[in-house]
């Protein structure tokens, strides 16, 4: 580290090993972002035993990946982060917003070359544990560009929970609104929220106009 170069693969891979080990971990599960990065690192894990259940795989199109992270804008003072369309800075605070050096259309197209390299071998490697959610690019199968962040989570819950889903779904939504306002109308939202979902599923497909 104090060389400046990255640490090994295979010690990050054990220093996880043995944090994953923890009792919140066991009982709670774990969401690992970011890591692995390569194939190398995928091998280095599976080498000390760390079993992965499922892998989040949120393919974007390559022209709204550009556009989110172009139009990101950092203000210095607060740390927090703004985009200029989507979430634009307020007026007292847009004079000092800065952009990251590697934030430019150029920059960014080239780290998608490498990313789309490593994303493809990480997985083959992991093959069927992989669950695929598209935004944008134009595919039947796509969620549209610019999708609200809770329906992404909603389509990562369907990936992972498959079959039990909407049971899930229908469960949590009565244990929380039965309490605040009556088990009738927590029928009722629950009901609109899945043929909401179902209505945009056929829109999608161009089933109704």
């Amino acid at each position: 580290i104090s060389s400046g170069r990255l640490v090994p693969d295979d010690v990050v891979s054990s220093v996880l090993k043995e944090r994953l080990a923890d009792r919140d971990c066991a009982a709670r599960g774990v969401l690992l972002d970011g890591f692995p990065r390569t194939r190398a690192q995928a091998e280095s894990l599976s080498a000390v035993g760390v079993e992965i259940s499922a892998v989040l795989h949120l393919q974007v199109a390559d022209d709204v990946v550009i556009d989110r992270i172009a139009g990101r804008r950092i203000d210095p003072l607060s740390g927090k982060i703004y985009h200029v369309k989507d979430n634009p800075p307020p007026a007292e605070v847009a004079g000092r917003v800065i952009q990251r050096e590697d934030d430019t259309p150029e920059k960014i197209r080239t780290r998608l070359v490498t990313y789309h390299e490593e994303r493809d071998a990480i997985i083959g490697f992991y093959g069927h544990k992989v669950k695929s959610i598209f935004v944008g690019g134009g595919s039947a199968e796509a969620l549209p560009a610019d999708v609200r962040p809770a329906l992404v989570f909603d389509e990562i819950r369907k990936a992972l929970e498959g079959d039990t889903y909407w049971g899930s779904v229908l469960r949590s939504e009565v244990v929380a609104k039965a309490f605040e306002c009556g088990t009738y109308s927590t029928t009722l939202v629950s009901l609109a929220q899945y043929f909401q979902h179902a209505r945009f599923r056929l829109v999608q497909k161009g089933c109704l106009a």
